[in-house]
């Protein structure tokens, strides 16, 4: 299996198995069987590492599911992690285009509680406020599937 980073101005098809990598971090993001998310070097690959989108309810918001548990990322207030696909908002989320320095890469949201996914690297992966201040650990891009 072999991966290439694909243009972040188009979000992979639903069903389309990507990874998702940090900008600052330059690791990608993990779905662990224990509903945490974290972060992992790129070099190695691993199956709960894949994610690919379901449109959620909400026009133009997507469920990011683990292609490894089938449980869908959340974030809320201080969470995140993985949980079953359900109707709760703190699930559907929307790709912030990044602009200046961070053109080519975009930001996780979440619209219902106002967060965006960070991964630094060190602290490892969280959410911060939305609409807060924009930092490079913030902004993701999308590693697709090569068979």
């Amino acid at each position: 299996m072999e991966t290439t980073t694909i243009s972040t101005s188009a979000i992979p098809q639903p069903g389309s198995k990507f990874r998702l990598a940090g900008l600052q971090s330059s690791k990608v993001l993990v779905a662990k069987s224990d509903d945490r998310l974290v972060d992992y070097p790129q070099g190695q690959i691993y199956a709960d590492q894949w994610f690919y989108l379901e449109p959620a309810p909400t026009p133009g918001t997507y469920y990011i599911r683990s292609s490894a548990s089938q449980k869908v990322i959340y974030s809320k207030r201080g969470a995140i992690g993985m949980y079953e696909k359900s109707y709760y908002e703190d699930q559907y989320f929307v790709f912030e285009p990044g602009s200046g320095q961070f053109q080519g890469y975009f930001r996780l949201r979440n619209n219902y509680s106002r967060t965006v996914i960070y991964d630094n690297g060190q602290r490892g992966v969280g959410n911060f406020d939305a609409d807060g201040e924009k930092y490079s650990d913030q902004y993701f891009s999308f590693l697709e599937y090569q068979s």
